[in-house]
């Protein structure tokens, strides 16, 4: 089973009232409660939310519902992703390294890159059912990731172009967008085309949206864990693990505190920052194992360990067994 971040759909239940529909009742008939989207991080079944989607498209009467989602979004709704690839050589390096740790904000995705002569394309597949089944979902997908390469090239828009295999939808509803001046249905592939120079371009990435993101997320974290410090952190420490560079420094600046002072309030609390990385670490590995298919290197690396090997000596040092027999475990439970 594939999961997602229910941040994905963020701003899902302000469009589905703007076309006339009720939020909680399409999720409901997704099989879904309205409760799992309060913490955008909190992780879903990826064939449910394609079927979010197919199920607000159907209710709104609205073909064009995954694109005019994502028109309404930016690249805040895949977390750090955009920040974790901004400091590639190139907008290719960046691509392929987004590609490579995009599971850890959905699985069952692969993104390749093309070489023609006058335009590279750039393929996205997901790796599981039918594309004609999952029509909102290759929309809103295509649509959030030309929002991260449109912030990374810090270009006009008119630079790319959003390819769907599927047809045009026969509706009178008429399509504008703010973000995408340019979709292409009925194409050989799904994905976004662009000029092979483009991807020689260095990634660049502003600093003032940088800290309005985590700005936005201490807001968050004080919301959800008002009288916890030690468990404010915790979250916080859980988005920058990916980066490899969790250190108690960059933790401490992100809060906007000395790091003297995040020690003081962490020995308050009868806790350590180190306690803090490994409770946050074995909660994580745990969750992966038990829930997904992630191949273990790949969670060593979500996790911001160096190799493979020291991640499952630590897991041993938690559990008493390796991450393989722990999964083991947790399936046949």
């Amino acid at each position: 089973m594939y999961l997602v971040r229910s941040g994905a759909v963020e701003g899902i239940d302000t469009l589905v009232r703007k076309l006339g529909s009720n939020p909680n009742r399409i999720k409901e008939s997704a099989g879904l409660r309205p409760a799992q989207f309060r913490d955008p991080n909190s992780f879903l079944a990826l064939s449910k939310l394609s079927l979010l989607l197919e199920t607000a498209a159907r209710s709104c009467k609205s073909p064009y519902f995954g694109v005019l989602l994502a028109d309404h979004q930016d690249w805040h709704v895949l977390g750090e992703l955009p920040i974790n690839i901004c400091q590639e050589p190139t907008i290719e390096a960046a691509i392929h390294k987004f590609g490579k740790i995009l599971f850890l904000h959905a699985g069952g995705i692969e993104i390749t890159i093309a070489s023609c002569r006058k335009q590279s394309q750039i393929q996205f597949r997901y790796l599981f059912g039918n594309a004609d089944d999952m029509l909102q979902l290759y929309q809103i997908s295509l649509g959030q990731l030309c929002h991260i390469l449109l912030s990374l090239l810090g270009s006009d828009k008119g630079i790319l172009s959003l390819h769907l295999r599927q047809t045009k939808p026969k509706t009178e509803q008429s399509f504008t967008s703010k973000q995408f001046s340019n979709i292409q249905f009925s194409s050989a592939f799904n994905g976004i085309s662009i000029t092979p120079e483009a991807l020689k371009i260095k990634p660049r990435l502003d600093n003032e949206m940088i800290k309005q993101h985590f700005d936005d997320y201490l807001h968050h974290l004080q919301n959800n864990f008002p009288n916890s410090f030690s468990d404010q952190l915790k979250a916080l420490i859980g988005r920058m693990l990916p980066s490899s560079d969790c250190s108690l420094r960059n933790i401490a600046q992100a809060l906007d505190l000395h790091p003297r002072e995040l020690q003081r309030r962490l020995q308050a609390e009868g806790t350590s920052y180190i306690k803090l990385i490994h409770e946050t670490r074995e909660k994580i590995a745990k969750e992966y194992l038990e829930k997904s298919d992630i191949a273990i290197t790949d969670l060593a690396l979500n996790l911001g360990f160096a190799e493979t090997a020291s991640f499952s000596r630590s897991f041993r040092t938690w559990t008493g067994v390796s991450p393989k027999a722990w999964r083991k475990k947790a399936m046949a439970s």
